[in-house]
């Protein structure tokens, strides 16, 4: 969890946002592009 919090981090410092509902779905792209990754490891798919 701690990888994945600071991917989103990361991506996210130099922006600004004006609503959690904005910053949520922001949140939310960045988890959708992260889970369609394929890990490293296995070659699988993370939201698999």
């Amino acid at each position: 969890m701690l990888l994945v919090e600071r991917w989103i981090l990361a991506r996210l410092r130099n922006r600004s946002f004006f609503s959690i509902a904005e910053l949520n779905a922001a949140i939310a792209e960045l988890l959708e592009d992260l889970n369609n990754r394929p890990m490293r490891h296995v070659g699988r798919f993370m939201g698999s």
